[in-house]
């Protein structure tokens, strides 16, 4: 089922001057079904039918009605608001991690910079070790990415050094390193954060993570979406928006799942869906384009 913010509702119906009868009226519920849900607090389930209601009068899509105004005023002292931007993908790994660990996307991003805290010490701690057991007159195991390391036995100790200052300076993704210390033959991933992240995760969570993109924070789940979706384009673009929450999908047979989430798609998202369909359609003409000029190029 839909959910929406009780706030933002109260506030959308103060501004524009609803009375609680006008406002059940125009959404199409009784107005003691009104009342109790601006009454709430937090996030709050709805059907189908009054989501769309409440999108139609106020305007407003249901993930904008399910997140504060930027202008609301009406924290407690001591808290703030942030106003994070995060890609439909990102949202979606999130509720999936939510749902995995039992835990609500809130506490997850509350929990965020110790989690990142302790993934980053443990990434230093990591190449620390593979230093400190480096030998000089071998191979350096796991330092292929530096130049030094790789073009001749003399040059071992400038590519510990790098990698020692590197450390030192708190250095995640091997950022301080020179162009000229970078191993231009290296084929992995130039993020070394990025490399450590895929590498725990294939260790600790290959049920949920297969590297495809090279990014661990855009392959998590990436499989599970596939199941849930059937491969169905329009079906996958529902959950991306946020049309349906993948917890709801739990009680969907497999073979109704496609139906399903293609009657709770809103205008919104099927808007979004067709401009990425033609995009698309655009990137393969101009690809087969590219490859006839090619051809013909190289027939001459």
């Amino acid at each position: 089922m839909p959910t929406l913010l009780a706030e933002r509702l109260r506030n959308e119906a103060n501004k524009r001057g609803f009375t609680q009868e006008k406002l059940a009226e125009d959404i199409g519920i009784s107005r003691e079904q009104c009342g109790k849900q601006l009454r709430k607090t937090g996030l709050i389930r709805v059907n189908e039918s009054t989501a769309r209601g409440y999108e139609r009068v106020f305007g407003l899509t249901r993930q904008e009605l399910a997140k504060p105004r930027h202008d609301d005023n009406d924290m407690p002292s001591g808290w703030n608001r942030v106003v994070v931007a995060l890609s439909d993908e990102e949202l979606l790994i999130l509720r999936l991690t939510a749902m995995r660990y039992k835990k609500n996307g809130h506490s997850i991003l509350k929990m965020s910079a110790v989690l990142f805290t302790i993934v980053a010490e443990l990434q230093l701690a990591d190449r620390a070790k593979r230093l400190a057991a480096a030998q000089f007159d071998s191979f350096l195991d796991g330092f292929d990415h530096l130049a030094n390391a790789v073009h001749g036995m003399g040059q071992i100790e400038e590519a510990l050094s790098a990698e020692s200052s590197a450390i030192e300076a708190r250095d995640l993704t091997g950022a301080t390193f020179a162009d000229d210390e970078w191993y231009d033959g290296f084929t992995g991933n130039t993020d070394l954060f990025e490399d450590f992240l895929g590498r725990m995760l294939g260790d600790l969570a290959p049920d949920i993570y297969e590297p495809r993109f090279g990014a661990a924070t855009r392959d998590l789940f990436e499989e599970q979406i596939e199941e849930l979706t059937q491969g169905d384009a329009l079906a996958r673009m529902v959950l991306l928006k946020g049309d349906v929450h993948p917890r709801e999908l739990a009680s969907i047979p497999l073979e109704e799942r496609i139906a399903y989430l293609h009657e709770r798609c809103s205008e919104t998202t099927r808007e979004a869906h067709e401009k990425r369909e033609v995009m698309l359609a655009n990137i393969d003409i101009n690809t087969e384009d590219f490859v006839a000029a090619d051809g013909g190029a190289n027939s001459d």
